[in-house]
């Protein structure tokens, strides 16, 4: 596939641009067996790219209704929070270049993260990334986070590109049905999950690192 007629590109943010989703992963698992929880990794993988919001109701059919979620929420928001100061914004391999290179092109770029916007600020701006993207939508300013096809198509109501336009980014299975729902083509970028056979059919690309988007565009 090759992008070279794309305007806008559309990032995810955690697991695509930062290696981060095993640093949550680990802070999650790290408090909830403090009180005896056992956090199953394919549960979790359920999780990645959904916003707080909806996460809830996930935790509460996995360990049940009296589940302290947002008393952990905040807890584990703390704890990643104080592992990536002390260790620093995990940037994948490839972003910068990919950024400069959209740029030199002229080309668009948006974030749309279901993680809220003040921690979307916090890393981008840690990792000096944040004024090389033009639009930001965050998954606490959409009412339903990914699977949910929204946060896509606000991405494009506020970039004005129609979805023939634009490429999306994503590393999530929830984010792979998102950027299909709203009907724009998606390139699959290797994390920790591998979504399936199913899923990968939903993409133009299937990649392992943001390097291999470079010559893509070029």
């Amino acid at each position: 596939m090759e992008l070279q007629a794309k305007k806008l590109f559309i990032f995810d943010m955690d697991g695509l641009m930062f290696n981060t989703e095993w640093i949550y992963y680990q802070a999650w698992k790290r408090l909830l067996a403090v009180d005896s929880y056992q956090l199953n990794f394919e549960f979790y993988k359920t999780l990645i790219g959904s916003p707080d919001h909806t996460l809830q109701d996930k935790y509460f059919a996995e360990f049940g209704p009296d589940f302290p979620f947002s008393y952990y929420l905040q807890q584990y928001k703390i704890e990643s929070d104080a592992i990536i100061a002390k260790e620093g914004v995990p940037i994948k391999p490839g972003l910068g270049d990919l950024l400069d290179l959209l740029t030199r092109k002229g080309r668009k770029k948006a974030v749309a993260t279901s993680s809220p916007r003040a921690s979307m600020e916090k890393l981008l701006k840690a990792a000096k990334v944040y004024s090389k993207f033009d639009y930001f939508l965050c998954g606490d300013e959409i009412c339903h986070g990914k699977p949910h096809p929204e946060i896509y198509r606000k991405v494009l109501a506020m970039s004005g590109y129609a979805a023939r336009e634009a490429v999306v980014l994503e590393d999530s299975i929830n984010g792979i049905k998102a950027a299909s729902g709203a009907e724009i083509d998606c390139i699959f970028v290797k994390d920790i999950v591998d979504p399936g056979e199913a899923i990968v059919a939903l993409t133009c690309a299937s990649l392992n690192s943001l390097e291999e988007v470079i010559p893509m565009v070029e």
